[in-house]
């Protein structure tokens, strides 16, 4: 039997975030079920080193870029052209924005089946006006050349489809999933005498950490550990003395072992301006932590409300406050949201689950040929 081909393509290898990680597990996921898998990214940064790791083919892409430049999408998509026409894919996953421009127009030039993973529209609510209105723009141009849709919410899909960025039978809606090392962690060590909270997030303009920091002001108890770095790091560092809590927080930068963090952790907070489906949301609910999140694209989509955590309005930084303020003087009811979020992330977001529902999507296109 001849293995199907996959072509995996996205952006950028110089951060590790939840598109990179949802590439990465996918990939392994289809080479351990017997597909031939290749994974092109732009540069050779830390994902690339990771994809190595897994003894899966990775292709360096040079002339991709994060922004829109139309003076060098040709370049890209030339790139891109010949990539496909020396792999020969069978089908070519595209993830992240401009992937998603550059890699429809070169499957339409090379005549390739491929699927548009949306980790959250470029046109989503929280990302400026002007740059949504152009790529609400080029989306509707690019929904006239033949693709296909997976959105990792119900939030993307009902966006697509009120703003005819996408055609419904062509789409499905396939959560991400989460896989946990569940190995003990012996070498990290949290503050014991006060209720640990983690946020694990770059620092940029899509995360909204001065909404987590106001939130914080008022409240005892607790230590904040931050894992990411990110353009905004310096600054945040700057508003977290200049408001008075310095001494509760921890700059931890980028960690490769986040999860030994966020298991040792008492509450998960992820405070956002726009979102797709975020894989460090289940990941925490994987671990039995209770979390608390913003209302934006798809994140609250993971939460049971008063449940398994809460879900707040972006930017409400009051009522953030009371929600966390609630589970720093309640261990019992950390304990029970806890319990309930890992059961929910065991129930409906794990990985295997999201590989099978995406494979069948795949082979579904596959089988046109």
């Amino acid at each position: 039997m001849v293995k199907q081909k996959l072509l995996f393509v996205i952006t950028k290898s110089d951060s590790i975030g939840g598109a990179q990680i949802y590439v990465l597990n996918l990939a392994e996921s289809f080479k351990n079920d017997g597909f031939e898998v290749a994974i092109a990214a732009g540069g050779n940064g830390a994902f690339a080193d990771l994809v190595r790791a897994k003894d899966i083919s990775y292709i360096t892409l040079k002339k991709i870029e994060n922004t829109l430049n139309i003076l060098k999408l040709p370049s890209a998509v030339l790139e891109l052209n010949s990539v496909i026409n020396k792999y020969n894919p069978d089908l070519v996953s595209l993830n992240s924005s401009m992937v998603g421009l550059v890699g429809r127009i070169s499957c339409y030039l090379t005549k390739t089946f491929n699927v548009f993973t949306v980790h959250g529209w470029s046109y989503t609510d929280g990302i400026s006006p002007f740059k949504a209105a152009i790529f609400n723009y080029i989306e509707k141009g690019l929904k006239t050349i033949y693709t296909s849709w997976i959105l990792v919410s119900k939030y993307d899909y009902n966006l697509g489809i009120t703003n005819n960025t996408l055609i419904s039978e062509r789409a499905e809606v396939i959560y991400n999933g989460f896989i946990l090392n569940n190995n003990e962690c012996s070498q990290i060590q949290l503050d014991d005498k006060l209720v640990n909270i983690v946020m694990v997030a770059r620092h940029d303009n899509q995360k909204d950490h001065k909404t987590l920091f106001n939130a914080l002001k008022a409240l005892d108890g607790y230590k904040l550990y931050l894992i990411g770095d990110g353009p905004l790091l310096q600054a945040n560092v700057i508003y977290v003395k200049e408001i008075g809590i310095f001494k509760n927080v921890e700059f931890l930068g980028y960690k490769n072992d986040v999860l030994d963090y966020v298991k040792k952790s008492d509450i998960f907070v992820l405070s956002s301006n726009w979102e797709g489906f975020p894989i460090s949301t289940i990941e925490a609910m994987g671990c039995g932590v209770p979390v608390i999140v913003s209302g934006v694209g798809g994140a609250g989509e993971a939460v049971e409300e008063g449940v398994s955590g809460y879900v707040i309005k972006r930017k409400d930084s009051s009522l953030m406050s009371k929600r966390i303020n609630s589970l720093i003087l309640n261990k019992k009811l950390r304990g029970y949201m806890g319990v309930s979020a890992e059961k929910r992330a065991n129930k409906l977001f794990t990985l295997e689950l999201m590989y099978e529902k995406t494979k069948r999507f795949y082979l579904s296109i596959i089988e046109k040929l």
